[in-house]
Formats: structure tokens, sequence, C-alpha cells
């Protein structure tokens, strides 16, 4: 089941919420059996906000952000490398679908710096950042065409790296002090359906 389709069906949504004019991919997606999803098109923009993972990176968390901005201007800022206190992603998630890649996994984004789980810092060093296009004022939606696109990401790098539906977390999570990204954002419905992609062989 789709996320879509698991969000409609818990009533999260009373009719799907597709953007007025969405930009249509270049080519039809393909299937992806391993995961049940539709795979995206992701669009490589790299980000010089980044260092080299090495050989011994070992990804074990994967950490939700809102970019609080849109898609556009937030793909902007994680790509200077001019402005102090530089920050980056690995992937930004846009309200249509769209994706675009700054960074490769083996290597380390700059996204979570000062946060800490389950009595570790060094979150960076061990996690794939994924930031998704929301105001992140408690108000504005996550469109299901976005969600399945987040669904798609995370649960391709789940099982990439052996990592359940409980490494997969907010920012908020990782530095509650400082930040409340994503606000609003389905995690118990998003959270059953990621368990239920993980468990398909």
């Amino acid at each position: 089941m789709s996320i879509a389709a698991w969000l409609m069906a818990l009533g999260w949504f009373d009719e799907p919420a597709i953007p007025q004019n969405p930009r249509p991919p270049a080519m039809p997606p393909k299937p992806v059996p391993a995961i049940g999803l539709r795979e995206p098109k992701i669009v490589q923009m790299p980000s010089p906000n980044c260092h080299a993972g090495g050989p011994g990176r070992k990804i074990e968390l994967v950490v939700l952000h809102c970019t609080e901005g849109s898609y556009d201007g937030s793909i902007r800022w994680l790509r200077d490398g001019d402005r102090p206190n530089r920050t980056s992603a690995h992937y930004v998630v846009a309200k249509d679908g769209r994706v675009a890649q700054l960074v490769q996994d083996q290597d380390v984004a700059w996204h979570a710096g000062f946060g800490t789980w389950r009595g570790r810092g060094n979150i960076n060093t061990r996690s794939i950042g994924i930031e998704i296009e929301n105001k992140n004022d408690g108000k504005d939606p996550y469109p299901a065409i976005q969600l399945e696109t987040v669904m798609w990401l995370t649960a391709r790098t789940c099982k990439a790296n052996g990592l359940k539906s409980d490494d997969v977390v907010g920012h908020a999570q990782v530095d509650p002090e400082r930040k409340t990204d994503p606000r609003l954002f389905p995690w118990s419905p998003f959270l059953a359906s990621l368990k239920q992609h993980l468990e398909v062989a």
C-alpha cells in the first residue's frame, strides 16, 4: 500500500492532496518491486557543504527536516558555500514530488550537527538527511505525492543499510531544544506504512 493510500484509509486526507499544477516527470517512473513504491526522478545538484564519509561510514539514522522555505530557494541556500554556518542535506523533496540530491549517500551532509540520539552525538556522520519542502508552521500540509516520495527515499535508505522504522526520526527529536521540524508530519501512519514496506522481501 502506498503512503497516499495509507493516509487516505486513516482519514488523514479528505481528498488526495495533489498540487494544482505539478511538474510532470520527464518520463514515467518505473516500479520498484522491492519497496512497492514508484521511483522518483532524482536530479543531481551537488552542494559543497559536506565532507567525505570514508570507507568506515555506517548509516544508522534517517533524519527528516522541513525546509521552512521554497524548494528552489532551499536548494540555493543549501548549495551556498560562501555563507556562514553552512548547512546541507542529502535530499530535498518538493511538494510536487520532485527530488534533488545535494550530497551523495556515502558522504556526510551538514544537517544535524548539534543533535544527539540514544545518548550519542555525531548525527551527521551516521545519518542521511532529507529536507521536505514545508513552512514548518504547523499548518502547511504535506501533499500525498510528496509523502510518497519521502517514503520511497526513506525505505530505500533503510533497506540499503539494515535500518528499521525506529531508526527514522525528526530533526526535533535529535535537537529538541533548538528545532521543531517537521511539524504536522503524519508520523504514526508514515512509520506504520514504512514498517510494511520494509517487511517486503
